[in-house]
């Protein structure tokens, strides 16, 4: 079960950092739950489901020692200012199924039929595929 996390010397963070202590799966401990989860949530007050974004995770017995916060604070930092990147691959390639397992695979760069055939024949036909250069658009 989450819980606030008291963000003692930031207000900022009030609210918005919740804790959740959990047993990971096969451990045979009959005391508390020896592992915690920390999550950031963007707007505690926002419409339900309530999005989190866990960001720091440690096993209670290698739990920073005094006062915790500072320590949380940096690792949500360090977790905010992280970039992801995804790069955009551009489609060579549009299939448009006909029936079951056929389908027609058309050139995105020429603009030609590659192929009337199976999905598996397609691979094989895309991958070979050369384009014709009078065919191509400037």
């Amino acid at each position: 079960m989450w819980f606030r996390y008291p963000m003692k010397g930031f207000p900022q963070y009030k609210d918005r950092i919740w804790e959740w202590d959990f047993k990971p799966t096969g451990d045979r401990s009959a005391t508390r739950p020896g592992w915690r989860v920390f999550a950031f949530i963007p707007d505690p007050t926002g419409h339900q489901p309530i999005l989190a974004r866990p960001f720091l995770c440690w096993d209670k017995n290698e739990a920073p020692r005094g006062n915790e916060v500072p320590f949380i604070v940096e690792a949500l930092k360090k977790f905010l200012g992280q970039r992801v990147e995804i790069a955009a691959v551009e489609e060579r390639f549009r299939r448009q199924l006909i029936e079951n397992d056929t389908a027609i695979s058309l050139c995105l760069t020429c603009y030609q039929t590659v192929g009337i055939a199976t999905i598996a024949e397609l691979d094989v036909l895309e991958d070979a595929h050369q384009c014709d250069p009078a065919n191509i658009a400037n």
